[in-house]
């Protein structure tokens, strides 16, 4: 069953939601979550971020939960408010060569 967890994360600034984004374009995120399939992150507001990881199942996803708390314990003075939701993935319809790939 493949897996998803979303976190909406609003930042304290625009320059802190910059900085969020770059860690993900440079590859910070990956690294630190390398059982992932996919890393997504989206910008909803000039310091608002939605952000999604997909794994190819909740044990794979419950394996990196200390990661995960770790990083955000680390990004806390820079986050105002933060909500996850989680779940089973019931569609991932990627397009073949659809050109979506890292930015």
């Amino acid at each position: 069953m493949t897996f998803a967890r979303i976190n909406n994360v609003e930042l304290n600034s625009e320059a802190e939601a910059d900085t969020f984004i770059s860690n993900f374009t440079s590859g910070r995120f990956r690294e630190i979550f390398p059982e992932a399939e996919i890393l997504i992150s989206i910008r909803t507001g000039p310091s608002s971020i939605t952000s999604i990881s997909v794994y190819k199942n909740k044990k794979t996803a419950d394996s990196v939960a200390e990661r995960r708390n770790s990083t955000i314990e680390g990004l806390k003075r820079f986050i105002k408010s933060l909500a996850l939701t989680e779940g089973k993935v019931e569609i991932l319809d990627l397009k073949k060569d659809s050109g979506v790939g890292t930015f």
